[in-house]
């Protein structure tokens, strides 16, 4: 897979991108006019190439992730059991075996790396399904306190509906490692803490709203724009908005720790850091 090559029309020579796309079933090779959305469409489509090259372990963990808990997924109104099962299948082939993120070109390359990963993707998975069933029963109670909220906290519920879509979507799961997945019982830990103070503090909590929103906004819009990113600078936009959730544990949870230091100063000199590289990214 070139990185790039010259296309001739007449007497006119084009610049252009080869990219490995995902089909589903199969993969195929085009040619792109933008370098980023190449790499981007690649590295799509080189898990793709894993994900059927592996379908025995694929198939497998369809059958057995999360096998049995369709009414406590359903429940705890994070989605359906499909759709997790795929993120999370998703994301133990690309940490097992293309944990760099780099987009491989050689035939030897790729299999090199699938041979050497493959064996931990079912290790993967098993860890991130057992964390994710672990929550189901405290995000049902989560998800009856916040039907039971009176209008004084509908911006608390409005919010923590919106965290909870984030952290259990699946192009979060998808691209998470299992570190992050280690996270979540501490973040629901710290939701719960957070709905059993909310009716004594509902003014606190919608200050700390606001401070999240004002945090995250401009970020997430940067991960939805239709302008393809590098993928380290793609990288430093999900590391952020793992830094927020950090930042929520100590605003609503303080006694439970972060992973790391966080405060509101952290996060504007972090964002004011990447918002400078988008900027020269967009020159």
């Amino acid at each position: 897979l070139p990185e790039e090559v010259a296309l001739k029309h007449g007497k006119i020579t084009i610049k252009a991108w080869p990219a490995l796309r995902d089909c589903g079933e199969s993969v195929s090779l085009e040619v792109i006019d933008n370098p980023l959305q190449a790499e981007k469409t690649s590295r799509q489509g080189q898990l793709r190439l894993a994900l059927l090259k592996g379908r025995d372990q694929v198939k497998y963990l369809s059958k057995h992730l999360l096998r049995s808990k369709e009414l406590a997924i359903t429940a705890a109104k994070i989605g359906e059991r499909k759709t997790l099962v795929d993120a999370l299948i998703n994301a133990s082939f690309q940490q097992a075996i293309f944990a760099d993120g780099q987009v491989l070109r050689e035939q030897q390359q790729f299999d090199q790396a699938f041979e050497s990963g493959i064996a931990n993707v079912v290790m993967f998975a098993q860890e991130h399904g057992q964390a994710i069933e672990s929550l189901l029963t405290p995000l049902h109670d989560c998800q009856k306190k916040l039907r039971a909220l009176g209008l004084p906290a509908i911006y608390a519920a409005d919010d923590i509906r919106s965290q909870l879509d984030w952290l259990f979507s699946a192009e979060t799961l998808s691209t998470s490692s299992t570190e992050s997945i280690r996270q979540y019982p501490r973040y629901i830990k710290a939701l719960q803490v957070r709905l059993e103070k909310l009716a004594a503090q509902v003014s606190k909590d919608r200050q700390h709203i606001d401070e999240l929103q004002t945090l995250l906004t401009a970020c997430k819009q940067a991960l939805v724009d239709d302008q393809p990113l590098s993928s380290e600078l793609e990288k430093a936009l999900r590391d952020y908005c793992w830094l927020v959730e950090e930042y929520r544990v100590s605003l609503f949870a303080q006694q439970l720790k972060t992973r790391v230091p966080v405060s509101l100063k952290r996060l504007q000199k972090r964002w004011d850091e990447i918002e400078d590289e988008l900027r020269r990214f967009r020159v």
